[in-house]
């Protein structure tokens, strides 16, 4: 059985080496088969994480757009990562300030958190997910503790990657995803 971290390497590098088109292109296609499931005038609030793009996640910023485009009232959350292993959430408005994180991830700057509550959409970064929706993210537990605490109708994985088959180390605490939407497909599984 391979580990979490053995895949997690592999599924980093294999996203890291995409060259910048393949990239951009994987990004809209997420885009448009989130666009596709879940129309923008459907709900209310979505909780976005904002790319790495060092490590090549899913350059969110083209749904954030597109979805304020066509839902211009919708509340947009984003997260700041504390070092204990905790998020603090933010709404995100056209004019907040974002600072790059030690982890490469851009944060508001400058804000009082907020609380949430009921999110209709959480989109969840990832490596690699499976098709029974687990997940293997970076390691840190972070989403797992978020997505244990705060209720939401569809907690939805984002990838540029096909999904595994099984992933044979997930563990009681990982918290499945709803479903999961890469550039090809979208599943759902709950």
């Amino acid at each position: 059985m391979v580990s979490k971290s053995v895949l997690r390497k592999v599924y980093l590098e294999k996203r890291i080496f995409l060259s910048d088109e393949e990239y951009e292109l994987r990004s809209r296609l997420v885009r448009e088969n989130f666009l596709r499931t879940y129309p923008p005038e459907s709900f209310e609030s979505l909780h976005v994480f904002l790319p790495i793009t060092e490590k090549k996640e899913v350059n969110t910023w083209l749904i954030i757009h597109e979805v304020r485009k066509r839902n211009p009232d919708i509340q947009i959350y984003v997260s700041k990562s504390l070092k204990n292993g905790i998020l603090h959430h933010y709404l995100l408005e056209e004019d907040t300030r974002l600072r790059v994180s030690p982890w490469g991830i851009p944060e508001p700057d400058g804000y009082e958190p907020i609380t949430p509550g009921h999110v209709d959409i959480i989109l969840v970064p990832l490596v690699i997910s499976d098709r029974s929706g687990h997940r293997i993210g970076y390691g840190m537990g972070y989403y797992d503790r978020f997505l244990n605490e705060v209720s939401s109708t569809h907690q939805v994985g984002l990838t540029l990657s096909p999904p595994l088959d099984e992933i044979k180390t997930a563990e009681d605490h990982d918290v499945r995803l709803s479903a999961c939407i890469g550039p090809y497909l979208s599943e759902f599984f709950q």
